[in-house]
């Protein structure tokens, strides 16, 4: 499942984001920064009606040489940045 929101209040160790409404979100999932072309694991710290707050648990540069188990997020990348 991948959708597109709005990262917000960034710091070192996390950030709020703005989600669809009603999204249901797992513990667990990857962020990626678009402008910076970073991907974040994150954990869900709390929820609300169109906003979550995420900690990163661990960070990845997507121009690196990413685990093969990980390069689908090059290629999510590439598709989200062909639509801006």
């Amino acid at each position: 499942m991948s959708f597109d929101c709005v990262i917000r209040d960034v710091s070192e160790m996390g950030a709020k984001l703005a989600i669809p409404p009603d999204r249901q979100i797992p513990e667990l999932f990857l962020v990626i920064d678009m402008r910076t072309r970073m991907a974040y694991r994150s954990k869900l710290i709390w929820q609300t009606k169109g906003e979550i707050g995420v900690e990163y648990q661990s960070t990845m540069a997507l121009t690196a040489n990413l685990d093969r188990s990980l390069r689908f997020l090059n290629r999510l990348w590439l598709e989200r940045a062909a639509r801006l």
